[in-house]
C-alpha cells in the first residue's frame, strides 16, 4: 500500500513537472489542474492536491511561484523555450513595468 501511494506521488509531480515545463506562461493551481483532468474527465483532479505538489516543487526549487495580486502562478525553473500557455499572455505594458520593478495598477507589484 505504502508503495502505491509514493508511486502515484512520484507520477503526480513527473506530470506536474512535465506541464509546467510545457507552457510558456505562469499557472494557477486550478489553471492546471483543469488542464490535467481534460485528458481524464472521470478522474477527478483537485486543486488542493495540484497545489500542496505544487508547493513541494517549490521547497525542491523545481518550480517557481510568482504572486500577482492575490493569485499564485507557478512556472518551472527551467520553462525556457516553451511554447504553450496556461492563460492570456500580460500586456507589454505590464511586463516592461514588472521588469522594471514598478507597481503595477493599484500598487501591487506585477
Amino acid at each position: 500500500m505504502a508503495d502505491q501511494v509514493r508511486h502515484g506521488a512520484r507520477e503526480r509531480v513527473r506530470v506536474l513537472r512535465s506541464h509546467l515545463a510545457g507552457q510558456s506562461e505562469p499557472c494557477s493551481a486550478a489553471e492546471i489542474a483543469t488542464a490535467l483532468g481534460q485528458p481524464y474527465p472521470g478522474r477527478g483532479i483537485k486543486t488542493t492536491v495540484v497545489r500542496t505538489t505544487l508547493e513541494g516543487l517549490v521547497a525542491k526549487r523545481q518550480a517557481q511561484r510568482t504572486k500577482q495580486g492575490l493569485s499564485v502562478f507557478h512556472t518551472a525553473t527551467d520553462a525556457a523555450g516553451a511554447t504553450a500557455s496556461c492563460r492570456a499572455p500580460r500586456s507589454t505594458r505590464a511586463v516592461r513595468r514588472a521588469a522594471a520593478g514598478e507597481p503595477s495598477v493599484g500598487g501591487r507589484p506585477a
